[in-house]
């Protein structure tokens, strides 16, 4: 909170790199949900949550009321290209799968590190996996807090880099900063 307060906002912890937190891949992993079981409503409620924050950035949005839709309302609120192929989604290998909604949601406008790592953390999945929906679905909610399930910085990306002692053991920083250091440097 200090930094960011000091105009400091290039900070990197191993927490902020992890897949999940990006909302593209939130939305994907969501969308995998919903092919896997279409009354998943939690997953329906991301979705639509999402694509009317992005129709109306900074509009307040009522949660209550998005949750409390009924599922064929909340269903209206989907691209028609994808409600009228979600059976067909299911037969699709998972990588096509993974492009044809990247397609139906535009989630390859920008350049994005987490979007780029997801796709290579699948293919890396899919070279000693079952390719089925539900079986990465699993892997997925079994490794996401992983180091792998996260995105891969290069060394000279100028950042704070938020690490513990044991992690930055051994490493060289022309900068360190220990917060709460109350103890004697003699």
């Amino acid at each position: 909170g200090h930094l960011i307060a000091n105009g400091i906002t290039r900070i990197i912890s191993p927490e902020s790199m992890q897949l999940y937190h990006s909302p593209k891949i939130s939305l994907l992993i969501h969308l995998f949900r919903l092919i896997q079981d279409p009354e998943e409503e939690i997953s329906l409620a991301y979705i639509v949550y999402y694509l009317r924050s992005l129709a109306a950035p900074g509009q307040h949005l009522s949660l209550h009321e998005l949750f409390g839709a009924p599922l064929r309302e909340k269903w209206s609120h989907l691209p028609e290209a994808f409600r009228l192929r979600r059976k067909e989604f299911r037969k699709l290998p998972l990588y096509e799968l993974t492009e044809e909604l990247t397609g139906i949601f535009g989630l390859n406008g920008s350049p994005d590190a987490y979007f780029q790592r997801f796709l290579d953390l699948l293919l890396e999945y899919l070279r000693n996996n079952s390719p089925s929906l539900r079986a990465f679905l699993e892997w997925w909610d079994e490794n996401l807090n992983e180091e792998s399930c996260s995105v891969i910085l290069p060394s000279a990306e100028n950042a704070i880099r938020v690490m513990s002692i044991h992690k930055s053991k051994g490493l060289q920083f022309p900068v360190v900063i220990i917060p709460f250091a109350d103890w004697s440097m003699s």
